[in-house]
């Protein structure tokens, strides 16, 4: 990409992936970036261990037609995937019945449309990326097995292979002996198997491996990297309407020609008093091990549809994923998650991790329609990169894409409306 004739002073809050390559793709464009970071070092937050797939496939919004009656379901079931327990913020209730007003089959289908528009578009970028900075992060695209258990749920399953190749994401339905044949770890499973479906172009890799690299190609490339700097504030000028930087805790100011709040769901914070975003952090657990049997290891990313369960492959560890919960900003790690994680991965491939190390958790930063909001405000310089949920990882390239486009002056390649704060 050429050097914009207007380059700009720009300053990037986050030093998540959402917020590093959205300095990489400024920097690509000739701007002068410097990234801010609350810790002491990058992907700290939700890109720390994250599920691991770079699928837009399985892109889909948070509010569907099957989600108040999961809502009502997981209120009674203490091993629920779901779990639901009010912070007693108007934020959250606002952003509740937001959501609600989402749950019809007509809403689904258009945010599950523009993920897919921005996720195709941004393992496109991703590639162009990788190619210009060699950035390596463990990448796998050998497709996501979901795995079917019962036999009854076969037709449902070829009709989704179905859906899914006709929105462009090779698909195929694989009976048993043709899973294990892939998959021969599973011979040993103590779970029934009827079959999978095969999302042939879907891939994984280690997000913050992925993040830790970037950032130290972007530093050798000029691009600042300032970390402990918790930024708690705008800076704006006298009219409220033109931002002149950010402030921190401390009280320091960092002036910048255009700013990029690109921390998650620490983004209200920032903008408190100036800009409201509907976002709510949305909890969701990991668990990461060492390998500890390659032959009879996961070969493949997977999905377990009975339990939930995400199974990333990494070179030679694993990374389990699950859990949705909305119970605001709360970083307490229950053990019981971590178990039924556990508990599920083994149930499927039974010894084959080395004793884990704790579980994990991070907070989502979830918008009630589902897709991000990558777009300009009100305020003029102050531009945002939020609320990607569950998919960061999976969007990032492309949303960094679209929003250094909108700032460069330049035409995106995927409708910018439908990624706005206002839509």
């Amino acid at each position: 990409m050429s050097a914009h004739p207007a380059a700009m002073d720009v300053l990037v809050i986050g030093a998540g992936v959402v917020g590093l390559t959205t300095a990489q793709a400024l920097h690509a464009d000739g701007h002068r970036v410097t990234v801010l970071e609350a810790a002491a070092s990058p992907a700290t937050g939700t890109s720390k261990a994250n599920g691991g797939f770079l699928s837009p496939a399985y892109s889909v919004p948070f509010a569907t037609p099957e989600l108040p009656r999961q809502a009502w379901q997981s209120l009674f079931d203490s091993q629920s995937p779901m779990r639901f327990r009010p912070d007693g913020t108007l934020g959250q209730w606002q952003w509740l019945w937001a959501l609600w007003k989402r749950c019809s089959p007509a809403a689904a289908t258009d945010a599950r449309n523009r993920f897919v528009r921005l996720g195709c578009y941004s393992q496109a970028c991703l590639k162009e990326l990788v190619a210009a900075t060699g950035v390596e992060f463990e990448y796998r695209q050998t497709g996501v097995l979901q795995l079917i258990r019962q036999s009854a749920q076969q037709a449902r399953a070829e009709k989704q292979a179905e859906a899914f190749t006709a929105q462009g994401f090779p698909t195929r339905w694989l009976r048993r002996d043709e899973v294990m044949a892939m998959e021969p770890g599973l011979t040993r499973s103590s779970v029934p198997l009827a079959g999978a479906l095969h999302v042939v172009s879907e891939a994984s890799g280690d997000c913050a491996r992925f993040c830790h690299e970037l950032l130290a190609w972007l530093q050798k490339q000029g691009v600042d990297f300032e970390p402990a700097q918790s930024v708690n504030g705008l800076w704006l000028d006298s009219t409220g309407q033109k931002v002149l930087g950010v402030q921190t805790v401390t009280g320091q100011r960092w002036s910048a020609e255009a700013v990029v709040v690109a921390n998650g769901v620490a983004a209200p914070e920032v903008l408190k008093g100036h800009l409201r975003v509907p976002i709510q952090p949305v909890k969701g657990y990991s668990l990461t091990a060492q390998v500890s049997d390659e032959a009879n290891a996961p070969r493949h990313a997977l999905l377990d549809e009975t339990s939930r369960l995400a199974v990333a492959r990494f070179d030679q560890r694993i990374r389990l994923a699950g859990t949705a919960e909305l119970v605001g900003v709360d970083l307490r790690i229950d053990p019981q998650r971590v178990t039924q994680l556990k508990s599920a991965y083994e149930a499927l491939y039974p010894q084959t991790l080395q004793a884990p190390t704790l579980g994990w958790c991070g907070l989502r930063p979830t918008t009630p329609d589902g897709p991000p909001i990558v777009s300009a405000t009100t305020i003029d310089g102050l531009w945002l990169n939020v609320g990607h949920g569950g998919y960061g990882w999976t969007l990032s390239c492309g949303s960094a894409r679209l929003l250094a486009d909108q700032i460069s002056g330049q035409t995106p390649a995927v409708p910018a409306v439908d990624y706005a704060l206002q839509r």
